[in-house]
């Protein structure tokens, strides 16, 4: 990751992946690059930021791009890896609030797919700061469609299937001093695969944690 000088407060980082096959904590071998049938490879990811204040709210304005080879296993008529994505976090006194979307239009399909890939998000996020207690509350949803090459590959059924995801978060965090931290947080799941023939389950999940820093 290179990250210049910030010029009149606009940071800007840029790194380069020479393949994604190793980009999970179960890829342990070393491969040659393209090894692994639905990853991208050659990928460069820019990114730049800004902050300040208007008015006594604070803000950071964020934006990003990934841009790479299409996937290895898809041959010549793969499409090349475009990602774009922003995020906007607003602050005023001891609230904050934050946005996020993001879309990799058909990054992960084919230029000669009957039904086209796609995959794009978004997450909102509210925080109530109340001296040691925090309370917070979130809203995250993904829509994607496998496409016709991407289907195959990995051997899915509906390659056309709008697939979302929706979850409602709800937190509450405590600041024990010292660096110690707790927390506990609900997230309500609704799962939708796209076929009206299946049912989805759609859990709630507790999360709950400490955290320590030095």
């Amino acid at each position: 990751v290179y990250s210049p000088p910030s010029i009149n407060g606009i940071n800007i980082s840029i790194s380069y992946t020479p393949t994604q096959d190793e980009a999970t904590m179960s890829d342990r071998d070393r491969t040659t690059n393209g090894g692994v049938g639905q990853n991208h490879q050659e990928t460069v990811a820019v990114a730049a930021n800004y902050s300040g204040e208007l008015e006594g709210v604070g803000y950071t304005l964020s934006v990003g791009s990934k841009n790479g080879n299409g996937i290895a296993s898809f041959g010549n008529t793969a499409n090349d890896l475009s990602v774009v994505t922003g995020a906007i976090k607003l602050t005023s006194g001891d609230w904050a609030i934050g946005y996020m979307i993001y879309d990799n239009g058909d990054s992960f399909g084919q230029s000669s797919d009957s039904s086209k890939a796609s995959n794009s998000g978004q997450n909102v996020a509210l925080t109530y700061n109340m001296g040691n207690v925090t309370l917070g509350v979130g809203w995250s949803e993904q829509e994607a469609v496998n496409g016709t090459a991407y289907n195959t590959a990995v051997g899915h059924d509906g390659a056309a299937d709008v697939r979302s995801t929706n979850i409602t978060h709800m937190g509450i965090g405590y600041n024990l001093g010292g660096g110690v931290g707790t927390f506990l947080q609900l997230s309500d799941y609704d799962i939708n695969d796209g076929d009206a023939a299946t049912s989805e389950t759609s859990p709630q999940v507790i999360f709950a944690g400490i955290n320590v820093g030095f």
